[in-house]
C-alpha cells in the first residue's frame, strides 16, 4: 500500500524502508488487555477494539519522537497545559463560564 501511494505521489524517498529514503514509522504493542483476543487481526485490533491509541514507538525522518509511548522531543504537561489555557481563553472569549478547573 505505502509504495503504490509514494508511486502516485512520483516520490521515490517514500513508501518502502530502504537506504536513502525516509524513515517515518510507528509501531503499535497489541500487548494491552484493550487489544485481547485480536492476535489473528492486528490491524483490525487497532482500529476497532482498543481504546489505547498511542504509539509504542515513531520515527520520523530516522529519528526518535515517541519512545514507549511517551514523546521524547516535546514536553507532554507543557503541551496539554497550552492545550487547556487556549480552551479556557476560547470559552472566556465566546462568554462561557468555566467549568472545571485542573
Amino acid at each position: 500500500g505505502t509504495t503504490a501511494g509514494a508511486a502516485i505521489l512520483q516520490r521515490e524517498d517514500l513508501g518502502r524502508i530502504a537506504k536513502g529514503c525516509r524513515a517515518d514509522i510507528t509501531a503499535f504493542s497489541l500487548k494491552r488487555v484493550d487489544y485481547a483476543g485480536g492476535v489473528t487481526d492486528p490491524l483490525g485490533s487497532l482500529l476497532m477494539a482498543g481504546a489505547w491509541s498511542r504509539a509504542t514507538l515513531t520515527m520520523v525522518e530516522g529519528r526518535i519522537a515517541v519512545k514507549d509511548g511517551k514523546l521524547t522531543r516535546q514536553d507532554e504537561d507543557r503541551i496539554v497545559e497550552a492545550a487547556n489555557e487556549s480552551s479556557r481563553r476560547m470559552l472566556a472569549d465566546a462568554g462561557k463560564a468555566e467549568l472545571i478547573s485542573l
